[in-house]
């Protein structure tokens, strides 16, 4: 037989004046004996010309007449009338009783126990037909009447016929849908109809009991009809409907059903459902679907894009094999999922009926090219789309059910995508989870994200929390993202496969942790600036592992240590392994280390790369290792060789390889220091150390972690447990390139209270020493008494949960804010219109690349300009004298304005707004911070943009000179007429006078005279800079003309 393609297309029927449950719903089991539903007569369920019945039913025994409906066929009530359903034994028999023809029986197949089945006796039209599941199974001609009375129509008996007269016809079972037409159904109306739920206002529809209620005992007609019934003394139970009913069906039937059949049923939602390949010739084969969520998500994990399933019932076979195939490549809501999930995860789940607890995974075939999901089944199932995971999808607390795809929260141990930013707030436990690229978890303080299973995070990871694997058996960690804080607590393996970085702290506690060369420990340049760190490991850590350190713009010396041990050189790892002095090919990360000709020889560029060292105009040794049995630095004579975890080095940091090292001028940059290598684990014992008393011992943190000096001294050999030694880069002031100073000093560390003698004073900042060895930091302890001494670390003394100090050079910001008002709410203390902060730092370059850009307002903007930069916060080196910033600002809306201004008490200079349309200068102090102006919108003048810049005059203007140090301007203020006295006789002089924009506006010449008589001078009020020159040199002074 040729294949026959059936295409059947979903109708979907809203009805809104009745709720039901979803899919077959409830139903109510009759014990046999004595339970029954009586619906008192009503017109609307009898006639005499034509009627029909119908109704699910699945029995749970057979013997004697099981009656599943009618009114008083077998003679128990006033007299035998209309029709009745009941099984005979294992046999499905129907009646009618007619005027003048008396009974007329109808005995069909038999049927199976524990097995739902659908039944439809008709009469009219010349026929009394009987259906089984859609076939029909007898029938005989008859065109009589039908006999009416008054009794009650009886669901689950006949009336008077339900053990109260010594016989029983009751049914033991369930029955569901139980409807009555006034109507001969065609078998087009029987098959239509049988698998889906009603509105309840179709034409004929005389009584409709949908069973669904759940509960009570009464039972609702879902007509118009008001044809309600009731239980009997004992009622019936209700549970959950097994029977295969939907919203809406589609149907083939055919004599017999070919294998190469095929049945298609398309929905609103764009997904199609095919049957196809049926054995064992059916009578029929039914597809319905549910249009809601299913009621039990038992073992699935339901899509809330997804609120439909499907069913499939083989008409009158218990041994049909068919396949389905699952088609969503014409949903929409299906395709914008796959775009965030891994569409391999898309599960095509099944359950044999709606009163199965759980759904099962059919394990079916995925075609991701064509987007389908098939499986091979049998008899009848229910089929449910859904995934293999919950997702989040809605950023928010993970605890808020509609934050979650399927409107439910995870249960314990679930498998969890997550597509969108999540906070955890209090502990889970799940199995596996997927972490979606630029998606954020934030695991908030003392809280746990307990996983059993595998992690792949391709996003980030946050929060003072821990993500804590706990499995059983071998765990694995994919996908590149991030983490803050991880514990293994695996008695087995835990692998990293693919790279991840660390910014917090990794516990191993116990089990194996196998990096596979994936993890990197990272940090970062935060107040406080931290490293990630390795806390007490209880198992092993095997497989390399990237370290880092930062250390902010300090041109100075660090005492520094590996926490690993390399395969790979000095070179490879601080250098970056570049190829030359100038190559910078990680910027941010590495430094130069220098020393291709030690001694005072200049070095030549020929010799950049000797022994693995940078080239510098000096040759110098930057890098160090201490000698403590000598004691003596001995320069590093290559880079060559390799790191060695807890090996002690001092190193002179200039900055990263960005700078021009053929400059001592060369503001130093930050850096990051990175190695790769075996983490040192477990008691790292060091006994290269002086047997001398008080000699200093060099040595170097072994671990990537904080470890309390005072556990380290009290737990080593003949080792002072007073104090120990670091070098502090940020003292001594701050440095200016090419001038000595400003790079660091030692700090000695009292213990056990971590005090030390830098103690900020007042504006003045001190050092952060303290008990604790940083990671990567290296340091001196001092040997008692003449005898051997040992230093030994061990993991107990991890302190990974101190703050980390800042020994690594922060500098000392200085700033201005600015903030631009309306006048008018200003004076109400309201907000400003916008605002710009300049801070200074020696470290800070010139250029505009460490800028914050501006981005426009609608209204009034106000920014830092430099060329075409526009600048929300400028960072910029420490102002110098007479320079000038041009301010910005445009788009007012109002006619007045003010500008408040926050400076820095430690800026050390003075600062001015320059006003170029009315040509002033106004100085800024604590007491005087605010500069109100107005603008008049017809003068270009007055709204130009460059209208407002920034001017600094330095405190002191004097030279130094201590040949000009006696001299003074008297009287400062003045009117007009001043003097300079204390010039040494004989000396020729010159005087020149400049207003703060910088115009010279008076000039005079003198010789000989110690005191010089300015009368002449007729300046306007305001501030002036007086610039005396002699033979000795030259002296500045601020004038104040009143």
């Amino acid at each position: 037989m040729n294949k026959i393609t059936y295409v059947l297309f979903l109708t979907l029927t809203f009805f809104y004046s009745q709720t039901y449950a979803q899919g077959s719903g409830n139903a109510l089991s009759l014990n046999g004996s004595n339970t029954d539903i009586t619906i008192a007569h009503n017109s609307n369920l009898v006639d005499e010309n034509t009627l029909s019945y119908e109704l699910w039913f699945n029995p749970s025994s057979f013997g004697g007449y099981k009656q599943m409906i009618g009114k008083s066929v077998h003679g128990g009530g006033t007299s035998r009338a209309q029709m009745g359903i009941w099984l005979g034994g294992s046999q499905l028999n129907a009646r009618v009783v007619r005027t003048g023809g008396g009974r007329l029986n109808l005995t069909g197949s038999g049927v199976q126990l524990n097995r739902w089945n659908h039944v439809a006796a008709v009469y009219g039209d010349g026929f009394f037909k009987l259906y089984l599941n859609g076939q029909e199974i007898a029938s005989s001609v008859s065109t009589a009447s039908l006999v009416t009375n008054t009794d009650p129509l009886k669901i689950g008996c006949d009336f008077g016929r339900c053990g109260g007269d010594g016989l029983n016809y009751t049914f033991d079972g369930v029955i569901d849908e139980v409807r009555v037409w006034k109507k001969a159904l065609s078998e087009t109306e029987v098959r239509e109809n049988m698998c889906k739920k009603l509105v309840g206002n179709e034409v004929d529809l005389g009584g409709y009991w949908r069973l669904d209620e759940g509960s009570g005992s009464i039972v609702v007609d879902a007509t118009s009809n008001s044809a309600d019934g009731t239980f009997s003394t004992s009622p019936p139970s209700w549970l959950v409907s097994g029977a295969p009913i939907g919203d809406s069906s589609d149907f083939f039937y055919n004599t017999p059903i070919s294998s190469s059949d095929s049945f298609i049923h398309s929905s609103t939602a764009g997904d199609t459902f095919t049957v196809s390949n049926v054995t064992d010739s059916p009578d029929g084969i039914h597809i319905y679907s549910v249009d809601s969520s299913p009621n039990t998500d038992n073992g699935i994990i339901p899509l809330g894009i997804n609120a439909h399933y499907y069913g499939v019932f083989v008409a009158n076979s218990t041994s049909a094999e068919y396949t389905v195939e699952y088609d969503y490549s014409d949903n929409p809501s299906f395709l914008n999922l796959v775009s965030v999930i891994d569409e391999s995860d898309l599960v095509l789940n099944k359950r044999e009926k709606n009163d199965e607890i759980a759904w099962l995974n059919t394990n079916g075939s995925q075609n991701i090219s064509n987007k389908t999901i098939s499986t091979l089944d049998i008899s009848r199932q229910e089929y449910y789309l859904g995934y293999s995971k919950y997702i989040f999808n809605v950023n928010g607390d993970w605890e808020t059910v509609g934050n979650w795809s399927n409107n439910d929260l995870p249960p314990v141990n679930a498998d969890v995508l997550i597509a969108a930013n999540a906070d955890i707030l209090s502990n889970q436990n799940i199995t596996n989870i997927d972490v979606n690229s630029g998606v954020t978890i934030n695991v908030t303080t003392g809280i746990n994200l307990n996983i059993q299973g595998d992690l792949e995070n391709n996003g980030s990871i946050t929060g003072d929390g821990e993500v804590v694997l706990n499995g059983t058996s071998a765990q694995a960690i994919s996908g590149g993202g991030s983490f803050e804080n991880l514990r293994l607590n695996n008695t087995t393996t835990v692998d990293f496969n693919d790279a991840s970085d660390l910014f917090g702290v990794l516990y191993v506690d116990q089990g194996t942790l196998n990096t596979n060369g994936n993890l990197s420990l990272r940090c970062n340049f935060g107040t406080p600036p931290k490293t990630a760190q390795i806390g007490p490991v209880g198992g092993a850590i095997v497989g390399d592992v990237t370290v880092e350190q930062c250390y902010p713009a300090r041109r100075a010396f660090r005492f520094l240590s590996s926490s690993v041990t390399t395969s790979t050189s000095i070179k490879e790892n601080w250098q970056e392994g570049a190829s030359s002095y100038t190559d910078n090919p990680n910027p941010g990360y590495g430094t130069h280390i220098t020393g291709v000709s030690p001694g005072s020889a200049n070095a030549i560029e020929g010799q950049d790369g000797n022994n693995g060292f940078d080239y510098s105009p000096s040759g110098n040794a930057s890098m160090f290792t201490f000698d403590n049995a000598t004691p003596s630095w001995d320069r590093v004579t290559n880079t060559n060789g390799v790191l060695t975890a807890g090996e002690a080095y001092r190193l002179f940091l200039r900055g990263d390889r960005s700078i021009d090292i053929t400059l001592n001028e060369s503001p130093p940059t930050a850096t990051r220091l990175s190695a790769t290598g075996v983490l040192a684990i477990g008691a790292q014992t060091e006994t290269n150390l002086s047997n001398t008393a008080n000699a200093f011992n060099f040595i170097g943190n072994p671990y990537q972690a904080q470890v309390n000096v005072n556990s380290l001294v009290t737990g080593s050999t003949n080792i002072s447990s007073a104090e120990y030694y670091v070098w502090d880069p940020t003292l001594g002031g701050s440095p200016t390139p090419g001038l000595s100073g400003g790079r660091g000093a030692y700090v000695t560390v009292n213990l056990p209270s971590g005090t030390n003698s830098f103690s900020p004073s007042g504006t003045n900042k001190g050092s952060n020493a303290n008990q604790f060895l940083q990671p990567m930091q290296a340091a001196f302890v001092r040997t008692n008494t003449d005898a051997p001494a040992s230093v030994t670390f061990q993991e107990a003394m991890k302190a990974v949960n101190e703050i980390q100090t800042d020994v690594k050079s922060n500098s000392v910001q200085e700033y201005i804010n600015i903030q631009l008002f309306n006048a008018e709410a200003f004076s109400q203390g309201s907000t400003p219109s916008d605002g710009l902060r300049i801070n200074f730092d020696k470290s800070f370059s010139i250029l505009t690349e460490d800028d914050s850009p501006k981005l426009g307002n609608l209204d009034e903007n106000l920014a830092r300009v430099e060329g075409n930069a526009f600048s929300a916060i400028e960072r910029r080196p420490l102002p110098e004298a007479t320079e000038e910033l041009l301010l910005f600002i445009n788009q007012y809306r109002r006619e007045s304005y003010v500008m408040k201004f926050d400076v820095t008490d430690n800026l050390n200079i003075e600062v001015f707004i320059k006003d170029s349309y009315l040509e002033t200068l106004t100085e800024i102090t604590s007491s005087e911070n605010t500069y109100s102006f107005a603008i008049e919108s017809s003068i270009p003048e007055s709204v130009a943009s460059d209208r407002f810049s920034l001017v600094f005059e330095p405190v002191s203007l004097s030279t130094g000179n201590e040949d000009l140090v006696n001299l003074s301007l008297y009287p400062n203020p003045t009117k007009g007429n001043f003097s300079i006295s204390g010039i040494d006789s004989g000396q020729d002089t010159e005087v020149k006078i400049y207003n703060l924009i910088g115009q010279q506006v008076y000039t005079a010449k003198s010789s000989g005279q110690s005191t010089l008589e300015i009368t002449d001078f007729n300046g306007t009020t305001g501030v002036y800079l007086v610039k005396l020159n002699t033979n000795q040199g030259e002296k500045t002074f601020k004038l104040i003309k009143d």
